[in-house]
């Protein structure tokens, strides 16, 4: 399979899927947008959220494996909202954030999603609850097994 080929299966998979969509317009009152990469000098604006961003991050190949392809899916989610219990305050969004997360990764990893037969083999997460508050972000990098495998880097 080529790189763009999974690129553009994650996101037929997920612009609307309807769990996705339902936790989207339950929890903040509309749909998801899915972008294909993005600026980071001129982010998304905060009315555009609950937001998905796919931006390829690079491929590898070897002599006599699969090749793998690095896909870091963006979730993004503006919420301000906190709750108190005695003397805890929690931040809904860091919440919502990981429940979204989940949420598009059930679609995403459903045996019928078609990834033209390419897998997860990793993924590895970074939030940020923080630095950007009211808005939330989760960057997770998912490596991606190519299903088919690539012609030797050398041929001999």
């Amino acid at each position: 399979m080529d790189y763009w080929t999974l690129i553009g299966k994650i996101r037929d998979a997920v612009k609307s899927a309807s769990g996705i969509t339902s936790w989207c317009t339950t929890n903040y009152g509309q749909q998801h947008k899915v972008y294909i990469g993005y600026d980071e000098k001129n982010l998304p604006d905060q009315d555009d959220y609950p937001i998905i961003v796919i931006s390829p991050t690079g491929q590898h190949a070897a002599l006599d494996d699969y090749g793998e392809f690095g896909v870091e899916i963006g979730y993004g989610l503006v919420d301000a909202a906190e709750g108190t219990s005695g003397n805890v305050i929690t931040y809904q969004g860091v919440q919502n954030l990981l429940e979204f997360r989940k949420t598009v990764e059930t679609v995403l990893f459903d045996a019928d999603t078609d990834l033209g037969g390419s897998w997860v083999a990793e993924l590895d997460e970074l939030i940020e609850p923080v630095e950007l508050f009211p808005v939330f972000v989760s960057l997770v990098l998912y490596t991606f097994k190519n299903p088919d495998r690539d012609d030797p880097i050398i041929q001999r």
